[in-house]
This record gives structure tokens, C-alpha cells and sequence, in this order.
């Protein structure tokens, strides 16, 4: 198993690699830098000097490759014997260029200085990397003459040195096995650290996505414009007159005994039917509005905005962001506390915004429907007032039939009764009836003529009429239409802004359950890093390496670096 995967198992969280093995090296540091001298010889390791490597290059006089975090010893061979080394004060180190100084440092009395960031041991290691006969030579300080080393030959110089190991993903092991639990629950409370950070930055983002978002209801609804008839209803034009009765200027010869008089035309009955009377006019429904509160969303989303990350260049430290980045526990949970506390607000607007808006949806439905229903009552009493002139008419036209029929069969009753009388008394009535003929011939042709008139005027007003119900009903269909558009335009209004604030009602509970997780990882964080210390302390007996030592290896450290 990885050391990093460790981590993993013990918090459960399935980080990357990439997050946990830097965790794992920034553990490793605070371990070193935590942990008595004392300590630190058990996870010690040493690195060589040599005088020549294993390519003959002179490595004479460059002192250590590399600096090293905590020295804790330096020694050279002299002879197969290990010589501890004495760090010189940084004030003697030109003694080691000087063959006569009394201070020198010689096989038996080696030292060390520090310098740009090496090590440098005197006298100088000589040691032949080389294998076989590849002897090397060169002049000692003070020497007349040259020193040859034989290969695999000389004197080593060994820095002892711990510095925290570096790991990357495929370590599996390192020299911080007994001390592995304070590295691995220091990497899982940074770990969870980052969580923290990571769950903030989401609710940043849902919170950012309400707040910057806005709530758009079309509440221009589209609302039918009223009846519009532009053709009139044509009147009832009828002038026309009966004809005159019966004009005989010739009078009957005496001595005639009839018993039919000469017929008349009697009136009729039935009038002709009253103006047509269209009903009412309707009128159109007021267009209705609604206002979404807009602003009070808005507000609470932005106090909650600047809560978490203030974007408007405020205090840095009173977010909840800043407390974190100070590792406030406390302050982090009450700011995110009351971020949330302004989120329940704008949900609660939200809330209220969303049974206002069903109510106006209400309102535009009932005045829709009962402006539909005076249009469909219109176009009834249209109908109605159309089946009232037309039977009116009828009867009218009956009477008339009804009293022509009557006239001509009187006129021939009594043309036939003057013919019985002329033949019973032989008197003349030739010149009587020719003008008789001639005045029925004259009643007949009016007669003809004035139901000619009738009908055409009939025909005309029911054409008219026909007109007039034709665009009623046309008006009817297309409020119909307008009404039906109307509802659609409300319904998808009420559509979009309750997408709309389903939408924002599940980002916000998203931002509240980040902050939940949020402050569960910087809890978490916390006791994991409790748990680092603990550890510690229960092996060295102190949470860090007193002051004088941590004096000491800092030194070292600025010294080495």
C-alpha cells in the first residue's frame, strides 16, 4: 500500500494523490522540526564526502553537494578511524587557508564550517571513489610535495544528518515508520482543511449564481381587445304600399240584385317586425401586473454573498473566508451561521413570492373566463334577436298570402255574381265589366308588385342580418382565440418564474449543505490535528523540542539553506 493511500483509509475521503502526497512531505517537516534532538538520531542519515569521484574529478576543498536541514554530527576517517569534527565559529574559517595557524585542523582534531549553504570538512577528505589502479594525486596545505591516493583509497568525510523524506505517489515505505501516525493525521487534517476550503468555494459559487442571477416574470399578458363589428345592421326598408281599391267610374245598371259587394283589400295583421336590437357592448378586461420583490432577494442574497467572500472590497478577515485562512473555527461557524440564516430569508421571500404569484395566475384566469363567458352571452342574444326578426318576417309574409288570396277570391265571386244578374235581367253590363276587368287587372299587377318589393326587401334585410352574424360570430372565434393566448401567456409566466424559483430554492439549499460540509471538514480538520499532537506528545513528552533546541535546530537551518 502507497503511504499516501494510509490517508484514505483513514479518513474516508478518496482524495487524489495529487493533494496528499504534498501533505505527506509538509508532515514529514513539521515532525522534524518538532522532535527533541534526541529523536531525530533515529531516523538520522549520512552522506558522504569524497576527495575524488568515481571519474577521477577533484573534489577537493568543494565541501557538502547539497545543505541539509538538521546536522546532527560531522566526522572524518583518518586511517579506518571515525574523528569527530568541531564546527568552527564562522570567524575562524580563514585559519583553514593558513598552513602555519596554530588553530589549524589537522587528522587527529578535524572541524567544520558552514558556508553558502555547504558543509565544509578540514582537512580536506581525499578519499579515491575509483576502483582498481587509478591512484589520483594532489598537494596538502603546507606541502612541498604532492600526495598520491590509490583508488578505493584516502580518508571519507560523513555528514549525519535528518531531513525530512521526500515522498511522491509511489513510496511505500520510509524512515518515518514509528513516527508514521503524527505525519499521516497531520496530512489527513490538512487534508481536511482543503475540504473545508473546497466546500466554501462551492458555496461561493451556488450563492454567486443566486445572487447575480435575477428573477424575470413576463407579466405583460396579452390581454383581447372587445367586439369590434365594423359592418351595420341593415334596417328594415320596406315603402311600398297596398294598392288602391277598386276606382269604377261606370256605374252599375239598375234593376242588378247582387249579393256580393265589390271586395276591398283589408289590412294586415301581423306588423312588420321592430329594429333589430344588438345587445350591449362588452367590455374589455383591465390588463393586470405583478411585481416580483426582487430587490429583498437580492439583499438577503448579497449579505450572505459578502458573509462567505466579500467581493465588494470589504474586510477580508470578517468573511468566513478569512476566518478560515486564520483557522478560527468559532468565528467561521457563527459567519456561515448567519449566511445561512440570510439564505432562509430570501427562501422565505422566495416563498411568498411564489403563493403571490399563484394568486395573480388566479386572477387572470377568472377575469379571462368571465369575459369569454359575456362574449359567448353576445353572440346568444345575437342569435336570439336574428330568429325573432326572421319569424317576425314570416308571419308578416303570411298575412300577406294570406289577404291576397282572400281579395282575388272575392273578385271573382263577385265578377262571376254580375254575370248571373247581367244573363237573369238581359241588361247590358259589358262597358261595367271591362272597366271592372281592367281595375282587377290594374289591383292584381300592384298586388304582384308590392309582394315583389316585400320579398326583395326581406331578401335584403336577411342578407344584411346575415353579414352582421357572420362577423359576430367571427369576433366570437377570435376572442375565443385571444382568450386562449391570454390563459397560455399566464400559465407560462407562472411556469418560468416557478422554474425559475425552484431553481434558486435548490441552489441555496445546496450553498447550505456546503457550509454544513464546510464546517464539518474544519471540525474534522481540527481533530485530526489534535490527534497529530497527541501523538507526538505521548512519544517525546512535550508537544514540540524545547525552545533551546528549536533555537538550535533553526540555526542549523538558516545556516544550511
Amino acid at each position: 500500500m502507497k503511504i499516501w493511500e494510509k490517508i484514505n483509509n483513514i479518513t474516508g475521503n478518496n482524495s487524489k494523490s495529487r493533494h496528499l502526497v504534498p501533505y505527506l512531505n509538509a508532515g514529514s517537516k513539521f515532525l522534524l522540526s518538532a522532535l527533541p534532538e534526541k529523536f531525530l538520531w533515529t531516523i538520522a542519515s549520512e552522506s558522504e564526502i569524497n576527495g575524488f569521484s568515481d571519474a577521477g574529478v577533484s573534489e577537493i576543498g568543494e565541501g557538502s553537494s547539497i545543505a541539509f536541514d538538521k546536522v546532527l554530527a560531522v566526522y572524518r576517517f583518518d586511517s579506518g578511524k571515525k574523528r569527530i569534527c568541531v564546527e568552527a565559529p564562522d570567524k575562524n574559517i580563514h585559519i583553514f587557508d593558513e598552513a602555519s595557524s596554530l588553530l589549524k585542523a589537522t587528522k587527529m582534531f578535524p572541524k567544520f564550517y558552514k558556508l553558502s549553504g555547504k558543509i565544509y570538512i578540514k582537512p580536506d577528505p581525499d578519499y579515491n571513489n575509483q576502483s582498481g589502479t587509478n591512484p589520483e594525486s594532489y598537494i596538502e596545505l603546507g606541502a612541498s610535495s604532492s600526495t598520491t591516493v590509490s583508488a578505493g583509497a584516502g580518508d571519507k568525510g560523513v555528514i549525519v544528518y535528518s531531513a525530512p523524506p521526500i515522498v511522491d505517489e509511489n513510496t511505500d515505505s520510509w524512515i518515518l515508520a514509528e513516527y508514521e501516525n503524527i505525519v499521516l493525521f497531520y496530512a489527513a487534517s490538512l487534508d481536511h482543511f482543503r475540504l473545508s476550503s473546497v466546500y466554501r468555494d462551492l458555496c461561493k459559487v451556488q450563492i454567486d449564481g443566486v445572487a447575480n442571477g435575477t428573477l424575470n416574470l413576463d407579466t405583460t399578458v396579452f390581454i383581447p381587445s372587445g367586439v369590434n363589428i365594423t359592418k351595420p345592421l341593415t334596417s328594415f326598408a320596406f315603402t311600398t304600399g297596398l294598392p288602391n281599391d277598386f276606382s269604377i267610374t261606370k256605374a252599375l245598371p239598375s234593376g242588378l240584385s247582387l249579393a256580393k259587394a265589390l271586395p276591398t283589400i283589408n289590412g294586415i295583421a301581423s306588423p312588420l317586425p321592430s329594429a333589430f336590437i344588438p345587445p350591449t357592448v362588452i367590455v374589455s378586461p383591465n390588463e393586470l401586473s405583478h411585481n416580483v420583490d426582487v430587490a429583498s432577494v437580492s439583499d438577503a442574497l448579497n449579505k450572505a454573498q459578502t458573509l462567505v467572500d466579500d467581493v465588494s472590497g470589504g474586510a477580508y478577515t470578517t468573511t468566513a473566508e478569512g476566518w478560515l485562512a486564520d483557522e478560527d473555527s468559532e468565528m467561521t461557524a457563527a459567519t456561515i451561521g448567519v449566511a445561512n440564516t440570510e439564505l432562509t430569508r430570501a427562501q422565505a421571500i422566495l416563498a411568498k413570492e411564489k403563493t403571490k404569484l399563484e394568486g395573480y395566475s388566479t386572477d387572470v384566469s377568472q377575469k379571462l373566463s368571465k369575459y369569454q363567458n359575456d362574449v359567448s352571452n353576445y353572440s346568444s342574444k345575437v342569435q336570439s334577436e336574428s330568429t325573432r326578426v326572421s319569424s317576425e318576417l314570416a308571419k308578416y309574409q303570411a298575412d300577406i298570402a294570406k289577404q291576397v288570396a282572400i281579395f282575388q277570391s272575392d273578385i271573382s265571386e263577385y265578377q262571376a255574381d254580375i254575370a248571373k244578374e247581367g244573363a237573369r235581367t238581359s241588361i247590358d253590363i259589358t262597358s261595367y265589366n271591362a272597366e271592372l276587368t281592367k281595375e282587377k287587372t290594374r289591383i292584381e299587377s300592384s298586388l304582384v308588385k308590392w309582394q315583389a318589393d316585400l320579398s326583395k326587401a326581406v331578401q335584403v334585410f336577411q342578407a344584411g342580418l346575415q353579414i352582421y352574424q357572420a362577423e359576430v360570430q367571427s369576433e366570437v372565434q377570435r376572442i375565443g382565440a385571444d382568450v386562449s393566448r391570454s390563459q397560455a401567456d399566464v400559465a407560462k409566466a407562472t411556469a418560468d418564474l416557478q422554474k425559475q424559483i425552484q431553481q434558486f430554492t435548490l441552489d441555496m439549499q445546496a450553498a447550505q449543505a456546503y457550509t454544513q460540509k464546510s464546517q464539518a471538514s474544519l471540525q474534522t480538520s481540527g481533530m485530526y490535528y489534535q490527534r497529530a499532537i497527541n501523538e507526538l506528545s505521548a512519544i517525546t513528552g512535550s508537544v514540540a523540542a524545547p525552545e533551546q533546541q528549536q533555537s538550535s535546530q533553526r540555526a542549523e537551518q538558516g545556516a544550511s539553506t
